[in-house]
């Protein structure tokens, strides 16, 4: 499914479809001195291996002259055939190893064969080990004068900050639809594909930013539609690819389409899509539609002026916080897609105005469900509130014993907040405020979220009378005398399944 991305890839600098990358190339060979360590760093297929190659031909190439090689050489011809022996590539996933590392040291100072310089192009180098790291650490700091590194990474963080600060660092970003179609046009006219600008512009969208993936599905199309490609035979086949598009999966969610939305997420498992990159495309995605909601940008495509004009900007910017939020959470857990699903399922009520809670719980009131006579009303209210008065440690008691009470009052609201509540246990009661001692990370930052802490203080409010607050600690669950009230699920899967069942 590579062979158009591999035969229509890019072969020389002016031909890189990434613009700023091509412009920041440009820049640094026109210096007189150039830095000896590049690192490529973005997501995948978008094209960080394609360009480290032609960045190592033009190293390579003994007739340089300016931006380019003179593709003329042999050395040209060999770099360009993948021959080129002094052009080594290491895949740092599968040669990981500290003797791989030392066998590169060992022949580093060895003078290139035919070319002008030796490059080394290491690929995903994020997975080398530390002793790896450490090994080629020398070589960086005092690289000898004919020898090149370029690292390509898509995940950076992952790199010493040692090895890091001895690098050329050139972002890569996913390619814009107009670049996705450029690079689509040397395809089309050198296969002499008939294909009209709508189902050009809608592979450009399907791609997601993938120059790689954007090839892929235009073989697809060119294997089963041969060279006439219509813009309906492109949305046929192309239908499942926009439906896991970052930009059409915020749509279910703003609409309410939730079932459709969870659906998504499980798909995604099943492709082993990166979540945490997922995310963040996710983010870029929102921050789009917030940019055309204001009117600041005009989106391509009317069906998306329409929707569009039912959100409030409010509404965008609390999904764009609850992404924030679900990527600092993706680090903490075990279970990769549960940030995106518990952030999906909070928005399974019905969001509000201002985010993604339904109005009952956004402004929590007891009027949804029936009322009983005031008379009644203040009887009950006062035999509840006769049941925590006393001290502090009676209070907590109280609120200990009536603690499943709390979590069938909060589960009409939301129950993702009571999968939430099942890793936690009330420790403290301090007046009207209650501190939850909460086992793990990921449940006391979703707990502390203002939506979610309101919903837990109407859910008290109904159970016990009177109005509370609530505060959150990390207690580790083995510093705890008993399990939480109520009894279940006391890690991620067990909020998983309260949620997902």
């Amino acid at each position: 499914m590579d062979a158009f991305y591999l035969k229509y890839r890019p072969r020389a600098i002016r031909e890189l479809d990434n613009r700023r990358v091509r412009r920041e190339l440009e820049q640094i060979l026109q210096q007189a001195e150039l830095p000896h360590a590049f690192l490529f760093v973005g997501p995948k297929g978008i094209g960080k291996t394609s360009t480290a190659r032609i960045l190592a031909k033009v190293l390579a190439c003994p007739h340089r002259r300016g931006l380019e090689p003179c593709n003329k050489c042999s050395v040209c011809r060999a770099s360009d055939q993948g021959t080129n022996l002094d052009i080594i590539e290491i895949d740092a996933a599968s040669n990981r190893g500290i003797d791989d590392i030392r066998r590169l040291r060992e022949q580093v100072g060895l003078a290139p064969l035919q070319s002008a310089n030796k490059i080394y192009i290491i690929d995903e180098v994020h997975m080398l080990t530390n002793e790896a790291f450490n090994a080629i650490l020398k070589t960086l700091e005092e690289p000898p004068e004919h020898v090149y590194f370029i690292f390509c990474t898509t995940n950076p963080e992952k790199i010493p900050e040692t090895v890091l600060s001895r690098l050329t660092t050139i972002r890569f970003q996913r390619a814009s639809e107009e670049e996705i179609e450029r690079a689509l046009g040397r395809a089309i006219k050198g296969e002499h594909l008939k294909i009209g600008q709508k189902a050009r512009h809608l592979l450009a969208t399907a791609a997601d930013g993938s120059f790689r993936d954007a090839h892929k599905l235009l073989y697809q199309l060119y294997l089963s539609e041969g060279k006439r490609i219509t813009f309906a035979a492109a949305k046929k086949h192309l239908g499942r690819w926009l439906t896991i598009l970052p930009r059409e999966f915020l749509r279910l969610i703003l609409t309410g389409e939730i079932e459709k939305a969870l659906a998504v997420t499980r798909e995604l498992e099943e492709k082993q899509v990166d979540f945490e990159d997922y995310l963040r495309r996710c983010l870029q995605a929102g921050q789009q539609l917030l940019f055309w909601r204001l009117g600041v940008e005009k989106p391509p495509l009317e069906a998306e002026i329409n929707w569009l004009a039912e959100q409030t900007p409010e509404r965008l910017a609390h999904l764009l916080a609850d992404l924030t939020q679900a990527l600092r959470q993706e680090k903490e857990v075990n279970i990769p897609a549960l940030p995106l699903q518990l952030l999906v399922s909070g928005w399974a009520t019905g969001p509000a105005e201002n985010g993604g809670v339904a109005k009952e719980a956004a402004a929590p009131s007891v009027s949804t469900v029936p009322e009983a006579p005031k008379s009644e009303t203040k009887v009950r209210e006062a035999v509840r509130e006769s049941e925590i008065k006393g001290s502090d440690a009676a209070k907590l008691a109280a609120v200990q014993e009536k603690w499943p009470a709390v979590m069938a009052a909060v589960k009409p609201m939301n129950h993702s907040v009571v999968a939430l509540l099942k890793a936690c246990r009330p420790i403290k009661v301090e007046g009207h405020k209650i501190t939850l001692g909460v086992f793990y990370p990921f449940h006391r930052d979703r707990l502390a979220e203002e939506r979610n802490r309101r919903i837990v203080e109407t859910g008290l409010a109904k159970a016990l009378g009177g109005r509370w607050q609530i505060a959150c600690i990390l207690t580790p669950k083995e510093d705890n005398k008993k399990e939480p009230p109520g009894g279940g699920g006391d890690d991620l899967y067990a909020a998983a399944k309260e949620i997902f069942g």
